[in-house]
Protein backbone atom coordinates (compact mmCIF):
# COMPACT_ATOMS: atom_id res chain seq x y z
CA UNK A 1 0.00 0.00 0.00
CA UNK A 2 1.43 3.28 -0.89
CA UNK A 3 0.32 6.15 1.34
CA UNK A 4 0.51 9.84 1.23
CA UNK A 5 2.20 13.09 2.68
CA UNK A 6 -0.86 14.82 4.06
CA UNK A 7 -0.70 15.49 7.94
CA UNK A 8 -3.44 13.54 9.60
CA UNK A 9 -4.67 12.88 13.01
CA UNK A 10 -5.35 10.66 15.60
CA UNK A 11 -7.70 10.74 18.04
CA UNK A 12 -6.82 8.99 21.27
CA UNK A 13 -9.51 10.61 23.71
CA UNK A 14 -7.70 13.11 26.15
CA UNK A 15 -5.65 14.15 22.65
CA UNK A 16 -4.59 14.06 19.37
CA UNK A 17 -1.77 13.29 17.90
CA UNK A 18 -0.76 14.52 14.41
CA UNK A 19 1.30 12.38 11.98
CA UNK A 20 1.88 11.79 8.33
CA UNK A 21 2.71 8.52 6.82
CA UNK A 22 4.35 7.48 3.25
CA UNK A 23 6.19 5.32 1.05
CA UNK A 24 5.69 1.89 1.17
CA UNK A 25 7.47 -1.12 2.41
CA UNK A 26 9.40 -2.15 6.09
CA UNK A 27 7.73 0.74 7.88
CA UNK A 28 10.39 3.29 9.98
CA UNK A 29 8.72 5.53 12.86
CA UNK A 30 10.41 8.64 13.38
CA UNK A 31 10.45 10.62 17.21
CA UNK A 32 11.56 14.35 16.94
CA UNK A 33 13.18 16.16 20.07
CA UNK A 34 12.13 18.49 22.10
CA UNK A 35 10.60 21.48 20.87
CA UNK A 36 10.54 20.13 17.99
CA UNK A 37 8.12 18.37 15.10
CA UNK A 38 7.84 16.05 12.60
CA UNK A 39 9.16 18.92 10.31
CA UNK A 40 12.39 17.64 11.66
CA UNK A 41 12.64 14.70 9.77
CA UNK A 42 12.00 16.06 6.26
CA UNK A 43 15.25 15.48 4.95
CA UNK A 44 15.76 11.95 6.32
CA UNK A 45 12.08 11.38 5.62
CA UNK A 46 12.54 12.24 1.72
CA UNK A 47 15.64 9.71 1.35
CA UNK A 48 14.09 6.55 3.55
CA UNK A 49 10.74 7.14 1.65
CA UNK A 50 12.68 5.43 -1.49
CA UNK A 51 12.52 2.40 0.31
CA UNK A 52 10.89 2.07 3.62
CA UNK A 53 6.87 3.22 4.63
CA UNK A 54 7.98 6.23 7.29
CA UNK A 55 5.77 7.22 9.43
CA UNK A 56 6.26 10.50 10.96
CA UNK A 57 4.51 12.01 14.41
CA UNK A 58 4.17 14.99 16.64
CA UNK A 59 4.79 14.33 19.83
CA UNK A 60 2.21 15.44 22.27
CA UNK A 61 1.68 19.36 22.97
CA UNK A 62 4.21 19.58 20.12
CA UNK A 63 3.24 20.69 16.44
CA UNK A 64 0.36 19.75 15.23
CA UNK A 65 -0.49 17.50 18.17
CA UNK A 66 -3.04 18.56 21.42
CA UNK A 67 -2.79 17.97 24.95
CA UNK A 68 -2.88 18.58 28.31
CA UNK A 69 -0.03 18.70 30.50
CA UNK A 70 1.66 16.34 32.04
CA UNK A 71 3.66 15.83 29.60
CA UNK A 72 6.12 12.83 29.73
CA UNK A 73 8.97 10.80 27.91
CA UNK A 74 6.59 7.42 29.06
CA UNK A 75 3.78 9.22 27.67
CA UNK A 76 5.03 9.64 24.04
CA UNK A 77 6.21 5.88 23.66
CA UNK A 78 2.40 5.28 24.68
CA UNK A 79 1.01 7.61 22.06
CA UNK A 80 3.80 5.87 19.67
CA UNK A 81 2.39 2.40 20.22
CA UNK A 82 -1.66 3.60 19.70
CA UNK A 83 -0.27 5.46 16.13
CA UNK A 84 1.52 1.90 15.03
CA UNK A 85 -1.75 0.24 16.24
CA UNK A 86 -3.74 2.50 14.60
CA UNK A 87 -1.95 2.32 11.53
CA UNK A 88 -2.02 -1.78 11.47
CA UNK A 89 2.19 -1.89 11.93
CA UNK A 90 2.93 -4.61 14.21
CA UNK A 91 6.92 -4.44 13.97
CA UNK A 92 9.08 -1.68 12.60
CA UNK A 93 12.23 0.52 12.92
CA UNK A 94 11.96 3.38 15.37
CA UNK A 95 14.75 6.35 14.94
CA UNK A 96 14.44 8.81 17.90
CA UNK A 97 16.47 11.76 18.19
CA UNK A 98 17.47 13.41 22.16
CA UNK A 99 13.93 12.88 23.63
CA UNK A 100 12.73 11.04 20.90
CA UNK A 101 15.44 8.93 21.55
CA UNK A 102 14.16 8.33 24.97
CA UNK A 103 10.87 7.48 23.79
CA UNK A 104 12.06 5.14 21.06
CA UNK A 105 14.06 3.45 24.25
CA UNK A 106 10.75 3.27 26.20
CA UNK A 107 9.08 1.64 23.24
CA UNK A 108 11.25 -0.84 22.79
CA UNK A 109 11.40 -1.72 26.35
CA UNK A 110 7.63 -2.07 26.65
CA UNK A 111 7.05 -4.06 23.34
CA UNK A 112 10.42 -5.45 22.30
CA UNK A 113 8.93 -7.53 19.65
CA UNK A 114 7.85 -4.11 17.71
CA UNK A 115 10.96 -3.20 17.28
CA UNK A 116 13.22 -4.62 14.87
CA UNK A 117 16.22 -1.76 14.96
CA UNK A 118 16.76 1.12 16.94
CA UNK A 119 18.19 4.48 15.56
CA UNK A 120 19.34 6.43 18.68
CA UNK A 121 20.74 10.40 18.33
CA UNK A 122 21.95 12.55 20.68
CA UNK A 123 20.51 11.29 23.39
CA UNK A 124 21.24 9.17 26.62
CA UNK A 125 19.29 6.96 29.26
CA UNK A 126 19.38 9.35 31.57
CA UNK A 127 20.67 9.51 35.09
CA UNK A 128 22.52 12.87 34.21
CA UNK A 129 24.17 14.26 37.65
CA UNK A 130 22.99 17.97 36.98
CA UNK A 131 19.91 16.93 35.80
CA UNK A 132 18.80 19.41 38.91
CA UNK A 133 20.91 21.70 38.07
CA UNK A 134 19.69 22.26 34.29
CA UNK A 135 16.13 21.96 35.18
CA UNK A 136 16.79 25.17 37.67
CA UNK A 137 19.07 27.23 34.91
CA UNK A 138 16.27 27.08 32.01
CA UNK A 139 13.68 28.38 34.76
CA UNK A 140 16.06 31.28 36.05
CA UNK A 141 17.14 31.62 32.19
CA UNK A 142 13.56 32.13 31.36
CA UNK A 143 12.41 34.48 33.72
CA UNK A 144 15.60 36.89 33.64
CA UNK A 145 15.39 37.28 30.09
CA UNK A 146 11.31 35.77 28.61
CA UNK A 147 10.77 32.56 26.92
CA UNK A 148 11.24 34.06 23.44
CA UNK A 149 14.89 34.96 23.77
CA UNK A 150 15.80 31.57 25.47
CA UNK A 151 13.87 30.03 22.63
CA UNK A 152 16.43 31.38 19.89
CA UNK A 153 19.38 30.85 22.28
CA UNK A 154 17.98 26.98 22.62
CA UNK A 155 18.00 26.27 19.04
CA UNK A 156 21.15 27.84 18.57
CA UNK A 157 23.03 26.42 21.24
CA UNK A 158 21.57 23.17 19.52
CA UNK A 159 22.78 23.59 15.90
CA UNK A 160 26.20 23.46 15.17
CA UNK A 161 25.80 26.96 13.15
CA UNK A 162 23.45 28.48 15.58
CA UNK A 163 21.31 31.12 13.64
CA UNK A 164 23.17 30.77 10.40
CA UNK A 165 21.66 27.27 10.23
CA UNK A 166 19.01 26.78 7.66
CA UNK A 167 17.15 25.09 9.98
CA UNK A 168 17.42 27.69 12.63
CA UNK A 169 14.30 29.69 11.52
CA UNK A 170 11.56 26.74 11.29
CA UNK A 171 13.26 25.04 14.66
CA UNK A 172 12.41 28.42 16.19
CA UNK A 173 8.96 28.71 15.09
CA UNK A 174 8.30 25.02 16.86
CA UNK A 175 10.09 26.14 20.05
CA UNK A 176 7.93 29.32 20.51
CA UNK A 177 4.50 27.61 19.84
CA UNK A 178 5.46 25.18 22.38
CA UNK A 179 5.52 27.73 24.90
CA UNK A 180 7.15 28.13 28.92
CA UNK A 181 5.21 26.02 30.30
CA UNK A 182 5.27 23.07 27.96
CA UNK A 183 8.84 23.37 27.57
CA UNK A 184 9.99 23.03 31.05
CA UNK A 185 7.21 20.28 31.68
CA UNK A 186 8.81 18.00 29.42
CA UNK A 187 12.47 18.85 30.06
CA UNK A 188 11.84 17.99 32.99
CA UNK A 189 10.21 14.63 32.55
CA UNK A 190 13.52 14.18 30.35
CA UNK A 191 15.77 14.40 32.83
CA UNK A 192 14.03 12.78 35.25
CA UNK A 193 14.75 9.26 32.89
CA UNK A 194 17.08 6.49 34.27
CA UNK A 195 17.09 3.71 31.95
CA UNK A 196 20.48 2.13 32.83
CA UNK A 197 19.53 -0.86 34.82
CA UNK A 198 16.94 -1.39 32.04
CA UNK A 199 19.01 -1.33 28.41
CA UNK A 200 21.02 -4.60 29.24
CA UNK A 201 17.85 -6.32 28.54
CA UNK A 202 16.98 -4.98 24.94
CA UNK A 203 18.46 -7.03 22.30
CA UNK A 204 17.48 -5.22 19.42
CA UNK A 205 20.55 -3.41 16.48
CA UNK A 206 21.02 -0.04 17.58
CA UNK A 207 22.98 2.64 15.72
CA UNK A 208 23.94 4.98 18.13
CA UNK A 209 24.65 8.68 16.33
CA UNK A 210 26.53 11.63 18.26
CA UNK A 211 28.13 14.94 17.35
CA UNK A 212 31.44 16.28 18.22
CA UNK A 213 30.10 19.90 18.94
CA UNK A 214 27.20 18.39 20.69
CA UNK A 215 26.64 20.58 23.98
CA UNK A 216 23.97 18.63 25.50
CA UNK A 217 24.66 15.07 25.10
CA UNK A 218 28.34 14.89 24.53
CA UNK A 219 29.96 12.10 22.63
CA UNK A 220 30.98 10.67 25.77
CA UNK A 221 27.22 10.48 26.84
CA UNK A 222 26.51 8.30 23.84
CA UNK A 223 29.52 6.25 24.28
CA UNK A 224 28.58 5.54 27.89
CA UNK A 225 24.86 4.50 26.67
CA UNK A 226 26.69 2.22 24.23
CA UNK A 227 28.43 0.36 26.59
CA UNK A 228 24.53 -0.12 28.23
CA UNK A 229 23.33 -1.72 24.71
CA UNK A 230 25.12 -5.07 24.05
CA UNK A 231 23.83 -4.98 20.37
CA UNK A 232 24.58 -1.31 19.29
CA UNK A 233 27.44 0.78 17.21
CA UNK A 234 28.17 3.86 16.87
CA UNK A 235 28.14 6.66 14.41
CA UNK A 236 30.27 10.03 15.50
CA UNK A 237 29.46 13.06 13.12
CA UNK A 238 32.07 15.60 13.05
CA UNK A 239 31.01 19.13 13.81
CA UNK A 240 27.71 18.35 14.32
CA UNK A 241 25.71 19.60 17.29
CA UNK A 242 22.16 17.74 18.83
CA UNK A 243 20.22 18.18 16.01
CA UNK A 244 22.85 15.95 13.71
CA UNK A 245 20.13 15.20 11.54
CA UNK A 246 20.03 19.04 10.79
CA UNK A 247 23.96 19.41 10.86
CA UNK A 248 24.61 16.42 9.28
CA UNK A 249 21.95 15.43 6.83
CA UNK A 250 24.01 13.56 4.15
CA UNK A 251 26.13 11.90 6.57
CA UNK A 252 23.45 11.25 8.43
CA UNK A 253 20.90 9.86 6.33
CA UNK A 254 23.55 7.63 4.60
CA UNK A 255 24.45 5.94 8.08
CA UNK A 256 21.14 5.29 8.74
CA UNK A 257 20.13 3.40 4.98
CA UNK A 258 23.20 1.49 5.43
CA UNK A 259 22.08 0.50 9.18
CA UNK A 260 18.56 -0.59 8.16
CA UNK A 261 19.53 -2.57 5.11
CA UNK A 262 21.66 -4.56 6.80
CA UNK A 263 19.15 -4.74 9.83
CA UNK A 264 15.93 -5.37 8.58
CA UNK A 265 16.41 -7.09 5.54
CA UNK A 266 15.45 -10.00 6.86
CA UNK A 267 12.50 -8.77 9.42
Amino acid sequence: MKHGTTTQQLDLGTHSIAFVDEGCGFPVLCMHSLAGSLRMWDGAAAELVRQYRVLRCDARGHGASTGTMPYTVEGLARDALALLDAQGITRCAVLGISMGGQAAMHLALTAPHRVAALVLANTSAGALPDAKWRVAQTKARINEIGYERFASEYVASRLADGVASSAYAGYLRDTLALGAQRYVATLCSILAQDLTAELSRLQVPALLVSGTADVSTTPERMRALGALLPTSRTLELEGAGHFSCLDQPEIFNAGVVEFLAFNIEDS
